[in-house]
């Protein structure tokens, strides 16, 4: 509003009767209280209406990080009890050390836990986790042709196999489950890291 509208507007208000100017700055004053109170309190739904989402975004997260926790928790008894059972140096195996061998893990373990790492694992950790099963998946395939030159297997081979084969299998073996065991300690450790350095939200 202009200084000349403004002016006009007084001199306009100050010629009319007393009890007309009473009743103008009566309704002024009332316009002005309900706007107020209009804008307070459109003001205020907002802020409350923030501050719920606020509230809501913070349970959602605290929600997905606990479940993730408990994932990775899980996923760390498995890698370490996965090592044990396949240690990275082959000739440590039962198969070829002789000791004992461990109850294995069985396959609904194993979609169980993998079901979970997909679902709440942050990205990082599912590539990581996808890395380690293709390395143990290759040091299988390896691992079974080696007992099939050994002829550990259901089907042996037409021919004989001279024992320089077989060593260089095994070789391959050794190779293939030392890759597969640095896969493992490297999930372990950026388990660890994101569970240390609180990027469970990521």
């Amino acid at each position: 509003m202009s200084w000349t509208v403004t002016t006009n507007l007084v001199s306009w208000v100050a010629a009319l009767n007393p009890q007309v100017q009473g009743a103008a700055v009566s309704a002024t004053a009332a316009l002005l209280g309900v706007g107020g109170t209009a804008f307070v309190a459109v003001a205020g739904f907002r802020n409350t209406r923030k501050l719920a989402e606020t509230n809501l975004e913070a349970q959602r997260l605290t929600a997905i990080s606990e479940r993730r926790f408990a994932v990775y928790e899980d996923a760390v008894k498995y890698l370490l009890r996965l090592a044990r059972l396949r240690p990275e140096n082959y000739n440590f195996w039962p198969e070829k050390s002789g000791y004992p061998p461990e109850p294995g893990i069985t396959p609904e373990e194993h979609a169980d836990l993998e079901a979970r790492i997909v679902a709440w694992a942050s990205p990082a950790i599912r590539a990581l986790w996808q890395e380690m099963e293709r390395a143990d998946g290759a040091a299988d395939v390896v691992r079974s042709t080696a007992q099939f030159l050994r002829g550990e297997r259901e089907f042996l081979p037409r021919d004989p196999v001279d024992p320089e084969t077989v060593e260089q299998y095994e070789w391959k073996v050794n190779e293939s489950t030392h890759v597969a065991g640095r896969k493992r300690t490297e999930v372990i450790e950026a388990i660890r890291t994101e569970l240390l350095n609180g990027s469970l939200h990521q």
